[in-house]
């Protein structure tokens, strides 16, 4: 028992650096060469620097000085909690037998809303693939269908 409590501490302990992780992937950064080069212009490299300007075609003239060169502001490239909720909530059902199916029914079938429910409550997934592991959700959506099928009947045969 004392190993599940000190993973749950240590996960715990990780979980603001998974978010600082998902933002540097989502960014292209996970790539040590790039990352050095990032902590070289952070130090004030002037290798880095001049780098920089060359790989961007910034002509140093054109850079403003003074105080008008204060007037940056960095950009929030910061993950959401609801974000990586859903993203971890994502990658553990698609690393079930069925899960790559859930996620493309639920991307392919299923309407904005219900998509946008799924987003907020990023548990859903793993119990519409539960469901659809031991075949519930088949009867379910199966029973739907025939219902909506037979309304339709009714209504084309109403005066």
């Amino acid at each position: 028992m004392q190993v599940g409590a000190n993973y749950t501490k240590k996960m715990q302990a990780l979980k603001p650096n998974l978010k600082l992780m998902r933002m540097l992937e989502n960014n292209g950064l996970l790539d040590a060469d790039k990352l050095n080069f990032l902590i070289d212009l952070d130090k004030g490299n002037p290798q880095a620097l001049q780098k920089l300007l060359a790989d961007r075609k910034v002509d140093p003239m054109d850079l403003p000085t003074g105080d008008e060169g204060n007037a940056y502001k960095a950009g929030n490239h910061t993950i959401s909690d609801a974000e990586m909720e859903f993203v971890s909530a994502l990658e553990e059902v698609t690393s079930t037998p069925t899960g790559k199916a859930t996620v493309a029914l639920i991307n392919g079938d299923w309407d904005d809303a219900s998509k946008e429910a799924v987003y907020r409550e990023p548990k859903l997934m793993a119990i519409i693939d539960e469901q659809r592991a031991s075949g519930l959700y088949d009867r379910i959506s199966g029973a739907c269908l025939c219902r909506r099928r037979r309304l339709r009947a009714r209504t084309d045969r109403s005066p």
